[in-house]
């Protein structure tokens, strides 16, 4: 039996510079659907995730019985938002990341 392992990477800020245009649509899709402002200062959140910010902000200002409605807007809109900064500007791979991905290719029993 041939044991294959399996690597596995992070995309945003990883492998590509896509941090600080993730925050903008990510923040600008929030006020669009809630009305809510997502502060600059994430480390504030308990679970400094995309789920677990919008899930504290639902929390927080008491809007828990739109939370299925939110959550699904939120995301629909924030990935239409990427879509089109994606389209327009593109994204840029972290330095390095090309190069370490061809890499990985290459090593025996990875996938």
């Amino acid at each position: 039996m041939c044991v294959k392992n399996l690597f596995m990477l992070d995309v945003d800020g990883t492998l590509v510079d896509s941090c600080q245009m993730d925050h903008e649509c990510f923040s600008q899709a929030i006020d669009e659907v809630t009305g809510l402002a997502v502060p600059d200062n994430w480390g504030s959140y308990t679970n400094v995730t995309d789920a677990g910010i919008i899930e504290e902000l639902i929390d927080t200002h008491g809007l828990n019985h739109d939370k299925i409605r939110l959550f699904r807007e939120i995301k629909q809109v924030f990935r239409q938002k990427l879509a089109v900064r994606i389209a327009e500007k593109g994204l840029a791979p972290i330095p390095g990341a090309v190069e370490f991905v061809e890499h990985m290719r290459h090593v025996p029993r990875l996938n």
